[in-house]
């Protein structure tokens, strides 16, 4: 029953081989099957239907998945928080000496390739017109492989190495920002979400700019990548929510 429940109720979200917590987070997963499992127990115990029960197991797998841009936008906000992390790893490991710093380069590679499976999720939704949240959320993807890199180096950082990864760290809090923040749009009377939104995507591009105008070195070159990444991300988004207000 509950299979047929989502198969129906999913529509493009899942496909057959997913695994539902890869699809809608293991909290949700758990929620779900104590819900149906209460609802299955209830029925039997009341002697409802089949069909009733069969249709409140329907809308509780439909409230699970939500509403289909509410979903993109909650798997782009964890793409983002990966991100977040393996910045916070180049900076930390810019901080300790090698042996840690080796360990912070092992978890960034870890968070890394934690990404692709989001990537895969997105791309099961149904493809927007116009600049699109995947296209902004592939664009930012690219900083992860410069990242990477950069925690890996093994040649002493400068004061310049420093600053950038503390305005990189503060880029990817910016990114955060902005897509939690399009989420919020069209839902406040006073459009607050919409300035703070053009707001963040306003500080990822300047966190950018001021990478990019910090003293050249391998690894601030690394950072600067990254933060291009960003910035064309930030362009990305800009449109597509932009886009959406224009049309309603």
């Amino acid at each position: 029953m509950l299979n047929e429940a989502i198969a129906e109720m999913a529509g493009g979200a899942i496909r057959f081989g997913d695994r539902l917590c890869d699809v809608i987070g293991t909290d949700r997963t758990l929620t779900l099957l104590q819900t149906v499992l209460q609802i299955t127990s209830d029925g039997c115990l009341a002697g409802a239907t089949t069909a009733l029960t069969a249709d409140r197991v329907r809308a509780a797998s439909a409230q699970s998945f939500g509403p289909e841009a509410a979903r993109r936008l909650a798997i782009a906000g964890d793409h983002a928080g990966l991100l977040f992390e393996i910045a916070c790893r180049v900076r930390d490991g810019w901080q300790e000496e090698q042996a840690d710093a080796r360990r912070h380069a092992d978890r960034a590679r870890n968070l890394a390739a934690d990404t692709a499976p989001l990537i895969a999720r997105l791309e099961q939704g149904r493809a927007d017109s116009g600049p699109t949240l995947l296209a902004a959320v592939l664009a930012a993807d690219l900083a992860a492989l410069p990242l990477c890199r950069a925690a890996a180096r093994t040649d002493p950082p400068q004061n310049s190495d420093r600053a950038a990864a503390d305005r990189l760290v503060s880029l990817a809090q910016n990114w955060i920002k902005a897509l939690g923040q399009t989420g919020q749009i069209g839902r406040d009377r006073n459009n607050l979400a919409i300035d703070d939104f053009l707001i963040a995507i306003d500080g990822v591009a300047s966190d950018a700019r001021l990478i990019a105008a910090l003293s050249p070195g391998a690894r601030t070159d690394d950072l600067r990548i990254a933060g291009a990444a960003y910035a064309a991300a930030g362009s990305l988004l800009r449109a597509h929510r932009l886009q959406a207000l224009a049309h309603g």
